[in-house]
């Protein structure tokens, strides 16, 4: 048997080996280039040099090969040329979420592990309070379920949640949320404090919502459950001085909902990162250079203002 299995390994290295090669090969004799696929009509010669040099692709074919090989068995799966992250990183995101001790995503995972025993119609399992079957069927479907449990937890948190072999999914299932859920008081004060003091600081809108929504989460875990209504004004109490207005039009609206704040923040987000000139100039004016350039407060800009600014050609102009 041991004879058999070295056979097999010894087969699968020239199969990967031609894996990797056919792909390297394909990306090279594509048509066309990364950096016209990517940078569209700014992809002018200067640019793509120099995209070229910064990814290796000015290197000799040979060369390049090795590179890959090398990096692919050190882990290394390269940079991802559309978003500028690692493609490790890339992947493991895409990988179904694993609950991890230290930051809590509890909430997430357990409520996709539940939706996912639903879906087959398992949720018993889960209950540590109904009596446990003993047959044959009840007991292959725990199995099941607990290969589900270690295969979508970190070691930390199974360290300290398995007791032995025969610990029921239930049991596990249990062992598990008292990690997470337990000294509820202490730690309900801890992050109610944490919440009602976010504020979004350098955030992005979206960043500044999922911070919201995550520490929202965590009071949930403890039991203390944030109603939709004061997510939102708490939401609304951490923006930057300059969503006040958006802020006040967001409160006064009926009903209140996490959704649509996030929704109307993100609209007017853009015009208060890069504010622009909001006055109207015809074209003809552009050319000449005749604009006279003043704050949206100032007097010629004012609705109904008596005294305009007039450019200095035209002035004189005028004058004459």
């Amino acid at each position: 048997m041991s004879t058999y299995i070295f056979r097999r390994l010894l087969i699968t290295i020239p199969v990967l080996f031609g894996i990797i090669l056919a792909v390297f090969i394909v990306t090279r004799i594509l048509p066309g280039s990364a950096c016209f696929a990517l940078m569209g009509e700014r992809a002018t010669q200067a640019a793509c040099a120099a995209f070229d040099a910064a990814h290796g692709l000015d290197r000799p074919i040979p060369e390049q090969f090795v590179t890959y090989v090398t990096s692919a068995l050190q882990g290394d799966l390269g940079t991802s040329f559309r978003t500028s992250r690692p493609v490790g990183a890339l992947l493991v995101e895409r990988i179904p979420m694993t609950l991890e001790l230290r930051p809590s995503n509890y909430t997430k995972w357990s409520t996709a592990f539940h939706a996912m025993c639903g879906k087959f119609g398992l949720l018993s399992h889960l209950d540590v309070v109904s009596p446990t079957p003993t047959d044959d069927a009840w007991v292959q479907a725990d199995f099941c379920i607990r290969s589900w449990i270690f295969g979508t937890v970190s070691d930390s948190v199974l360290n300290l949640a398995m007791t032995g072999a025969q610990q029921t999914a239930g049991q596990l299932w249990t062992a598990i949320a008292a990690l997470y859920q337990a000294n509820k008081a202490p730690r309900a004060v801890f992050l109610s404090h944490e919440f009602h003091s976010l504020t979004q600081g350098d955030s992005s809108i979206d960043e500044y919502c999922v911070r919201m929504k995550e520490a929202a989460d965590n009071l949930r875990d403890v039991g203390q459950t944030i109603t939709e209504p004061n997510l939102v004004l708490n939401l609304l109490r951490g923006l930057n001085e300059k969503y006040q207005s958006v802020a006040d039009n967001i409160a006064a609206q009926e009903p209140l909902t996490f959704a649509v704040a996030r929704n109307q923040l993100l609209l007017k987000e853009p015009n208060l990162v890069n504010p622009g000139v909001t006055a109207s100039v015809s074209p003809g004016v552009l050319i000449l250079g005749l604009v006279h350039v003043s704050t949206p407060t100032s007097a010629s800009y004012l609705p109904g203002s008596a005294t305009r600014a007039v450019p200095a050609p035209l002035a004189a102009t005028h004058g004459s």
